[in-house]
């Protein structure tokens, strides 16, 4: 699914050349990004992602703009191709970090779980 089309104020100008956050955040929130609020704390969220208490920081979401516009440097964020949306590599890898798995048949294994359904319990 192609990202909504970027607002005739913003959509000539590249993310890395708005110097205002309402316009670099306008330009995001365009793209899918949204803000919300945890425990009254400030969640900056990428496209697709819920607000939630759990979750990583600096991967599904953002504390500050300065993080903000740090990930969407580093990522390349450009507002029309590259959004910011979670590609299933960056899910794959997060998800093998915290104890996922794939068996010999290629089905995909929560962690202390197996193939028939049944958990390792002590």
């Amino acid at each position: 699914m192609d990202p909504p089309p970027r607002r005739e104020s913003v959509a000539p100008i590249p993310l890395n050349q708005l110097t205002e956050w309402w316009h670099f955040w306008d330009a995001l929130t365009d793209c899918g990004w949204k803000q919300s609020r945890v425990r009254g704390n400030v969640r900056f969220l990428r496209p697709g992602w819920a607000a939630s208490a759990y979750g990583f920081e600096n991967f599904e979401w953002f504390a500050t703009q300065d993080a903000v516009r740090e990930f969407a440097a580093d990522q390349e964020l450009d507002g029309i191709a590259r959004a910011g949306e979670l590609e299933w590599w960056e899910l794959w890898d997060l998800l093998k970090q915290n104890g996922w798995a794939v068996d010999k048949k290629r089905r995909i294994l929560p962690p202390g779980g197996d193939a028939r359904g049944v958990e390792n319990r002590d």
